[in-house]
Order: C-alpha cells, then structure tokens, then sequence
C-alpha cells in the first residue's frame, strides 16, 4: 500500500483556481486551451491545482506529470497533489 501521507504546505500561499475539473477546462483540439469559473479562487496550496490531473487528463497522463514535477525538483508538490 503507498503512504499517501505527504509533507505540509510550509511556503507562502499563491493563487490557486480551486475547482479544476472537466467542467472547467476548455479544450480545443485536445489541447488544454482555457479556464472557466473562478468562483473557488483562493490563496493556498498549488497542489491544490495540480490534482486535478487526476481528473483532466487520459489514464496514465496523471502519473507523467507527477513524474516530471517530481524529476524538476518538486517532489513534495508531487506528493501533496496525490501522486506520489
């Protein structure tokens, strides 16, 4: 079983969107090309954001960009965001 435990927002809050999910994305071309509804707007934890890849993206996709954050040097976003 993976520990889903994940290490604390511990840096100043930043603007997050709040409510991404596929009701929110635009896509054109299967292209990410826009964001609707900002009534969720808030300061807090990108993380936030950045699990919604869980939902926006093709099976598999989700993995690779935790993958990627993870292999920039952003493990903990990685981790908070559910993916690793």
């Amino acid at each position: 079983m993976q520990d889903t435990a994940a290490v604390e927002w511990d840096r100043p809050a930043v603007w997050v969107h709040g409510g991404l999910h596929p009701a929110n994305a635009v896509v054109a071309g299967g292209i990410l090309a826009g964001v609707v509804d900002f009534g969720e707007l808030c300061a807090g934890d990108p993380a936030t954001d950045l699990s919604a890849a869980w939902l926006l993206l093709p099976a598999g996709a989700a993995t690779r960009i935790f993958d990627a954050y993870a292999g920039a040097g952003r493990p903990r976003s990685a981790g908070r965001a559910g993916g690793r």
